[in-house]
């Protein structure tokens, strides 16, 4: 009877170590969904971030206007003198007789102004190269495709703005041009009225036969010059680049910029993941489409968030802890009932009995017993908690079960000390 009583603590004992075991395992499996977690979160942000960058954000007049926009928020000295240099140069111009043109240019085309730039933004990475463009990606797209685009955004950019120039800077380039002084120095037009097919009637300029005019077309910032370029309104085949002036300006320059700040996306996408995870990312799903690879992630994390899968069997993560719990008072029970038996019949079952089996020799040892029998029970089940939160009354169910655990094994360890 006492080898049996023996043998049967000792059965039940393993029995207990295996279910803490499956609670362990657990853990285990949320470690790896609160991976998949990240993962899922990190590329949906990816493809936010991307899905954020404006229509046609390489259009250089495009980039020039969220530069401005950037400095009125981060730079506005260097904005005023850029508005100074703007006006001055404008002065010039409408004294060269082109006021038509830039008032043209002025005027706001698709939120942008088209033609007279005096901000440039330049990529200050040797490696500009976006292959697939800026801009909004379709899912069907490769994720490396996507994480290109996000690494290009972080890349830093250079905006350099003009902050200074010559009275007459302007006048000074077209005069030494050949053609274009010619083009530019003819007498004004003269104002004809042209019935139009509609009845109305528009203003048009007569010249000579022999005559040429120049029209404006843009005025841009280039390095430290000012780059205007014309076209010839009687189509002259000149070459094409007698029609373009460079006039040295002063400019100043500011760095530590990135193109994500600049085209003002949303400045937490800049902190989506360090460049291991996203080379983690790329290693496990580079290849394949975008939205595959958040369909795959996507079902592998709530999977692992809403089951769990321990040897062929589906438990709910929330259901999990309570089962697990309820086994463990069943197996506790039934220790402290033989450990009483024990204690009643003074049988020296865990001292004066040696057993083939491992946890014989842990369970003779007190601090092996107390590790045994209410340390590891404990917090196996508080590793099987899920990430959710519980229902008040599933939570309620595990801290009184955990309690009744818990007491049930310090009676059981008081009882096994006389043995």
């Amino acid at each position: 009877m006492d080898e049996i009583l023996s043998k049967r603590i000792i059965l039940l004992t393993n029995v207990l170590i295996a279910l803490c075991g499956l609670g362990f395992i657990a853990l285990v499996h949320r470690i790896d969904s609160a991976y998949k977690a990240k993962e899922y979160f990190a590329l949906n942000r990816i493809r936010s971030c991307v899905e954020s960058i404006p229509q046609g954000a390489d259009d250089p007049e495009l980039l020039a206007n969220y530069a401005q926009s950037w400095l009125e928020d981060h730079q506005h000295d260097a904005l005023d003198k850029k508005f100074k240099v703007a006006a001055k140069l404008s002065e010039q111009i409408e004294k060269a007789g082109f006021g038509q043109e830039l008032r043209g240019m002025k005027t706001l085309k698709n939120g942008r102004n088209s033609g007279f730039r005096l901000v440039e933004v330049r990529s200050e990475d040797k490696d500009t190269c976006c292959h697939h463009g800026l801009g909004n990606l379709d899912g069907s797209k490769k994720l490396l495709h996507f994480v290109e685009q996000y690494r290009h955004l972080l890349r830093p950019v250079s905006i350099r703005v003009a902050t200074g120039v010559n009275e007459n800077a302007f006048h000074d380039a077209i005069s030494g041009n050949p053609i274009l002084s010619k083009a530019v120095t003819l007498p004004p037009a003269i104002p004809e009225e042209v019935p139009a097919e509609t009845g109305m009637a528009r203003a048009v300029r007569v010249y000579d036969d022999n005559s040429t005019s120049a029209k404006l077309k843009t005025v841009s910032l280039v390095g430290d010059s000012c780059d205007v370029s014309f076209e010839l309104v009687d189509h002259m085949q000149v070459d094409p680049d007698a029609l373009h002036e460079r006039f040295a300006v002063t400019t100043e320059i500011i760095r530590n910029v990135t193109l994500l700040e600049l085209l003002q996306i949303d400045p937490d996408y800049k902190n989506i993941e360090g460049s291991h995870q996203l080379k983690k990312l790329l290693g496990s799903y580079g290849n394949l489409p975008m939205d595959n690879a958040l369909d795959l992630v996507g079902n592998d994390y709530m999977e692992a968030y809403e089951s769990i899968d321990i040897f062929g069997f589906t438990f709910s993560t929330t259901s999990l802890p309570i089962a697990l719990l309820l086994f463990q008072i069943f197996i506790s029970t039934g220790l402290f009932l033989m450990v009483r038996d024990a204690e009643k019949r003074k049988l020296k079952v865990l001292s004066e009995y040696d057993n083939e089996e491992i946890t014989d020799y842990f369970i003779k040892r007190k601090w092996f017993r107390i590790l045994l029998w209410l340390l590891v029970p404990l917090l196996s089940v508080y590793a099987a908690l899920p990430e959710q939160d519980f229902e008040p009354m599933k939570l309620y169910f595990i801290i009184g079960g955990a309690c009744a655990l818990g007491g049930l094994n310090v009676m059981l360890l008081v009882k096994a000390k006389k043995l």
